[in-house]
């Protein structure tokens, strides 16, 4: 089967496909099974990836889901003061039930790599193809944590440095 996502095409080969999924009512994610490291002097950490799905909806009523490529910090490499803050934001009673879903939706300790806007028709074809896509994205993450990630120019190293320590505060407006 050939996919595309975020630019990338190529065949699926069904061994980069092994995930969890969890869902919820408007929003699903898929986590790689494997755990990726980084290691540079200074900077070593250890991340995977979600693929997240997210019923956008449309004011037509046409059913628009928008599939994102996101690389996580893995709860391992996260910083003491980070996993207090997504304990006390997520509603977990320690730091032992933090799961991935919770690094992202409460800590912030992840960088979208890629995301599509498609309709139900291209719903399942994008997702296999957001998966498909990982080991490429990996061989050039470097390139897509260096994009600005907002107007104040901070990019996703700036967002994994602070994610693992390496950086004290996560805006540093001047």
């Amino acid at each position: 089967m050939d996919y595309s996502f975020n630019g990338i095409t190529g065949q699926v080969n069904t061994c980069y496909l092994k995930a969890e999924w969890i869902g919820f009512d408007s929003e699903e994610f898929m986590f790689t099974k494997k755990t990726y490291e980084h290691k540079e002097e200074g900077l070593s950490f250890k991340y995977l990836y979600a693929v997240s799905v997210t019923n956008v909806g449309d004011s037509n009523g046409e059913d628009l889901n928008l599939v994102t490529l996101e690389l996580v910090v893995d709860k391992s490499s996260l910083a003491p003061k980070v996993l207090e803050s997504i304990l006390d934001s997520s509603g977990c009673d320690s730091i032992d039930e933090i799961d991935n879903w919770n690094i992202i939706a409460e800590g912030g300790s992840s960088i979208i790599m890629g995301e599509e806007l498609v309709g139900e028709d291209d719903l399942e074809k994008t997702i296999i193809g957001a998966m498909a896509t990982v080991r490429s994205i990996d061989s050039m993450r470097g390139f897509f944590i260096d994009k600005p990630m907002n107007n104040f120019g901070m990019t996703g190293w700036d967002i994994i440095k602070y994610s693992i320590g390496n950086k004290e505060e996560l805006f540093e407006i001047k």
